[in-house]
């Protein structure tokens, strides 16, 4: 019975890893010349602070109230600190973990309430839930605004990254799992899965 059940659930992973993208279709191509040409060329826009999310200062800190680590699940605190050094607000991973779990900013399973990023800059801050759209990452490239992006890594672990350019079609992101050096986004695949963008409240 146990070698069957095994067996059944080899079969599983391996349909879900080969075909993830058609049981849950994604909206947009990683690669903007896929079926959007847009602009060839966006500059980068110049990142102040770079945050690795398994940097040794916060890497074994736990994600709110929960027994993950910042080191393993915080790519997406990591972005937003990168986010938020753009706009001239200084908080690393660990400070923004600390304000967010004071507030109760994450649910029970560790997911960012957004609502709470107001709280935690004292209002200067909002986010925008843009549609995923090749024309909407681009609009707000070429205003000047980063774009915080979601991908999946191996098509299934969920991750968080900072679209901040686009060279030869290419998005090009800081990573919180790499050094800080820009880039390709579809380096973690074919699919964007969601997309957010902060916004200065004057």
């Amino acid at each position: 019975m146990k070698k069957i059940l095994l067996i059944l659930l080899v079969i599983i992973g391996a349909v879900l890893y080969f075909k993830w993208d058609s049981i849950f279709p994604p909206s947009v191509s990683a690669i903007a010349s896929t079926n959007y040409v847009g602009e060839k060329e966006i500059a980068i826009i110049e990142i102040p602070k770079f945050y690795n999310q398994r940097d040794e200062k916060w890497k074994d800190i736990p994600l709110g109230k929960t027994n993950e680590s910042v080191g393993k699940v915080g790519c997406l605190i990591s972005s937003i600190g990168m986010n938020l050094s753009y706009m001239e607000m200084k908080m690393n991973p660990k400070v923004i973990n600390e304000k967010l779990t004071a507030i109760d900013g994450y649910t029970s399973r560790g997911w960012l309430i957004w609502s709470k990023l107001s709280e935690i800059t004292e209002g200067k801050v909002s986010v925008e839930f843009p549609k995923l759209s090749h024309e909407k990452i681009e609009e707000y490239l070429l205003k000047g605004k980063p774009v915080l992006a979601k991908v999946l890594i191996h098509r299934v672990i969920p991750h968080w990254v900072l679209i901040v350019g686009k060279k030869d079609g290419e998005y090009l992101m800081l990573d919180p799992l790499t050094q800080g050096e820009p880039s390709n986004v579809s380096g973690y695949g074919n699919y964007l899965y969601s997309i957010r963008v902060l916004e200065k409240r004057s």
